[in-house]
């Protein structure tokens, strides 16, 4: 069962509301019903124009009978073209048939029209924000001014600079160059360059959303930067692909918790031992990234099974995916300052 919702926002929500939050942040609705209804009502117009064409391939010259008129509602009786066939009528025809198979597949409804309408309210509601918790799965309701409250760390001048203009096409522009070097020099196939370029008519800009941390007293958010869509969506994808067997051999990387518990089941403490954790405040704006690069490429290609990829350009995509990074929040654009 999922968690209730939790609400830090002073608005009152519906029981159908609260039912709905209560489904948990992943659950996928499905399609509106009425998309189903208007299968089934065009699936019927079809047959009908069907009929009407063997009609008139016998010599009849009946009147076109139409029982979609609340599809077509300006067509009242239509006389069938002359007998050649296919026609554009039955191809246009044909080729709205094979679209609407798609409905077809549609799942079954998953929500009783109060949740749907509920649904339809709160995604119309800007009084009030939805965010998915920092831990578990529930979801939690703010009031949409407490959100832009809790956000206000974004105007902190040292670490983030507000933009006037998107920069998002000069990154793509220098990443292209960076690939289009590595191409001509021959450390990368063109296949895998052309897999990490995105056109520039579908360049969009990285955005920032929070998660709210419900287990903290004060609610403290966790802001997360998507880079979809973004310029250097599809490189980022391949560095992580590059990085990826070198993680798993570092000692100092913690899995999961099942692997903490193992480890201090193995590890012997003094009758007098203290363990404690500690905690870095905005961790990752602090971290040195020049430093942090050179770290990681120098273990990398100091490990007996070295990436093929040069490290000079290894260097080139760790630098503009992590230094490069623009994002909006609240119809503003800001960039990162890093050291």
């Amino acid at each position: 069962m999922q968690e209730p919702p939790h609400k830090p926002s002073q608005s009152l929500l519906s029981p159908q509301k609260e039912a709905l939050l209560r489904l948990g942040p992943d659950f996928d609705p499905s399609p509106n019903p009425q998309l189903q209804v208007f299968d089934r009502d065009w699936d019927a117009f079809l047959v009908n124009c069907h009929r009407a064409y063997n009609r008139a391939v016998k010599g009849s010259h009946r009147t076109f009978p139409i029982q979609g008129r609340k599809l077509l509602s300006s067509a009242q009786d239509l006389t069938p073209p002359p007998l050649l066939p296919p026609t554009p009528v039955q191809r246009d025809l044909e080729r709205a048939k094979v679209n609407l198979t798609r409905l077809r597949s549609c799942r079954p409804p998953n929500l009783m029209p109060a949740l749907r309408t509920a649904l339809r309210d709160l995604k119309d509601d800007s009084s009030i924000r939805i965010c998915k918790a920092d831990k578990g799965s529930s979801v939690t309701i703010l009031d949409s001014a407490d959100y832009v409250r809790r956000v206000d760390h974004l105007s902190d001048a040292n670490t983030y600079t507000r933009l006037d203009s998107d920069p998002s096409l000069r990154i793509q522009a220098k990443l292209n160059y960076i690939l289009l070097t590595a191409v001509r020099r021959g450390w990368i196939a063109e296949d895998i360059a052309r897999a990490c370029r995105r056109n520039p008519d579908k360049v969009k800009t990285q955005y920032i959303y929070f998660l709210l941390k419900v287990h903290k007293i004060p609610h403290q958010v966790r802001p997360i930067v998507s880079g979809r869509g973004g310029p250097t969506e599809f490189a980022s994808a391949l560095v992580d692909r590059l990085l990826q067997p070198y993680v798993s051999t570092c000692p100092q990387i913690l899995v999961n918790n099942i692997q903490l518990i193992n480890s201090l089941s193995d590890t012997s403490f003094t009758p007098n031992a203290i363990l404690f954790t500690a905690d870095i405040k905005s961790l990752y704006t602090n971290i040195p990234q020049m430093e942090g690069v050179h770290l990681v490429l120098r273990r990398i290609y100091a490990s007996p099974s070295p990436p093929p990829t040069p490290k000079h350009l290894l260097r080139s995509l760790l630098l503009i995916i992590l230094q490069d990074n623009v994002f909006i929040a609240q119809e503003t654009r800001y960039y990162g300052n890093h050291t």
